[in-house]
């Protein structure tokens, strides 16, 4: 028997966003989002709330979770006034229905709490879903009733018929969303009720991505750890807030320079505006960002990491990553992507080591013989797009400890510029030839000091900031 389709109400309650898993979950108190291992401090979820409705209220997930919210509200409103309810035996009863479906469609190997928690949901979120659903439906078919008085009591409402009835209760709703006609605190008023910012921050928890939510409370638990840190609940200097900055910025040059598909784009390239919109995909802007409670923290945390970098520190760190602070070389390559054993690769089939090497030396022949490196390298690299399709340029100055790229810097590092190396084997990526174009001597310890003053203090800050972020207790129930 061929498995039967799942239902269109199952298939709605299912594509609805999901309640993101939480991190290190705990058996908190009930009002406790987050609090240090030792009871040091504690983060209530209420503030917790207001502080989502107030920096995450933008994300695109966001923007259909205030509506759905609103409607919610609305239905419910409605329904007590009609003296429609729906008790825990009617959801059970639909529960069980639901889940013979799941079974029938697939085939008897999933249950309706199995297909739940693979699009991970938990059946308390998914019950008190079910709960509006059926609401909806008993309240679509009252407003029916009313309008048509010989529709049959016993008669159902089908999908599109609660959905039509259900956007039109919500229409003639008068609305007000202008932040200056509502009280403070409230973000949106639909008739008489009233939307607060911890309504709405309770909804996002259940509908942002995980990470969000994650980050979100990362940020207020770094404000908590910077008290315990520093001693007082005081504000970044001018300088360390303008340093903070300026590090934002540059870091989300380096993203957006990265996210560029098929266009080489440097960072120095990257300008506010384009920031700007980047992260507005985002839901965020530079001036959300900046204030936000967690960034002002970060802003006094690297600032008192910065100050405790002495001269004895500022030697040891640089011998321990001299690398990093040795020649820069900016180089061209090609790649050709080779595997010990027949392997697919987004659809496509990788060379073996054999056929990987026969292609870039034969590369390597026609470069020798005069051939263009960037012309070669756009038809023959397999590299991502962002370095084929500009010749083999890679966009950065790279370093020996450069990620992805340490074989590429110690073979170019042996080239005067203009020269190419023969094909060499990468780990784990294949066959590359590289072409030196410029090089950058390193400057030596003196001349890069404010460099690695500026790295040594950002390493003591990201350990201090991992321990004290995984430490943290937080609330399973988020």
């Amino acid at each position: 028997m061929m498995p039967r389709p799942l239902s269109c109400a199952l298939l709605l309650l299912l594509a609805m966003p999901a309640a993101p898993a939480t991190a290190e979950p705990q058996d908190l108190a009930p009002d406790i989002a987050a609090m240090h291992p030792e009871g040091k401090w504690k983060i209530r979820k209420r503030d917790f709330y207001v502080h989502l409705a107030r920096y995450n209220s933008a994300h695109p997930n966001a923007r259909m979770a205030i509506e759905d919210y609103l409607q919610t509200r609305v239905v419910q409103r409605e329904a007590a006034r009609r003296n429609i309810t729906v008790t825990e035996n009617e959801v059970a009863k639909w529960l069980e229905k639901i889940d013979k479906q799941v079974r029938e469609a697939t085939g008897g190997r999933t249950t309706l709490e199995q297909y739940v928690a693979q699009r991970e949901m938990d059946m308390s979120d998914f019950r008190r879903r079910a709960r509006v659903a059926l609401l909806r439906k008993e309240l679509a078919k009252s407003i029916i009733r009313e309008r048509d008085k010989t529709w049959p009591a016993d008669k159902e409402v089908t999908d599109d018929g609660v959905t039509v009835a259900m956007d039109k209760l919500y229409a003639d709703q008068p609305k007000v969303t202008d932040p200056a006609k509502l009280p403070k605190g409230v973000l949106a008023q639909v008739g008489d009720i009233q939307i607060t910012e911890y309504d709405y921050g309770r909804q996002l928890a259940r509908v942002l991505p995980s990470t969000e939510v994650k980050r979100a409370l990362d940020d207020l638990i770094l404000a908590e750890e910077v008290v315990l840190l520093l001693g007082d609940r005081g504000q970044p200097t001018a300088r360390e807030l303008e340093a903070e900055r300026r590090a934002f910025l540059i870091r989300e040059r380096n993203r957006l320079s990265r996210a560029v598909q098929g266009k080489q784009m440097k960072p120095e390239d990257v300008t506010i505006a384009m920031i700007e919109r980047f992260l507005a995909q985002r839901g965020l802007s530079i001036a959300k960002v900046l204030e936000n409670p967690g960034f002002l923290a970060q802003a006094r945390a690297r600032g008192h990491f910065m100050g405790k970098i002495d001269e004895e520190g500022l030697k040891e760190f640089y011998g321990k990553n001299q690398a990093k602070y040795g020649d820069r070389l900016r180089v061209q390559r090609i790649l050709i992507l080779s595997r010990a054993q027949p392997v697919n690769i987004a659809g496509k089939k990788v060379r073996t080591l054999e056929q990987g090497r026969a292609a870039a030396n034969a590369i390597h022949i026609r470069l020798e013989g005069g051939e263009d490196f960037g012309k070669l390298a756009i038809r023959n690299s397999d590299d991502p797009d962002v370095i084929r399709k500009n010749g083999g340029f890679v966009p950065l100055w790279l370093t020996a400890d450069a990620v992805g790229y340490e074989d590429t810097w110690k073979q170019a590092n042996r080239l005067k510029e203009g020269e190419f190396t023969k094909p060499f084997f990468s780990a784990g990526r294949g066959f590359v030839i590289v072409r030196l174009l410029n090089r950058k001597r390193a400057l030596g310890f003196a001349a890069q000091k404010a460099n690695i003053r500026r790295d040594a203090a950002e390493y003591d800050y990201r350990l201090w900031q991992v321990k004290v972020i995984r430490a943290a207790l937080r609330s399973r129930s988020l």
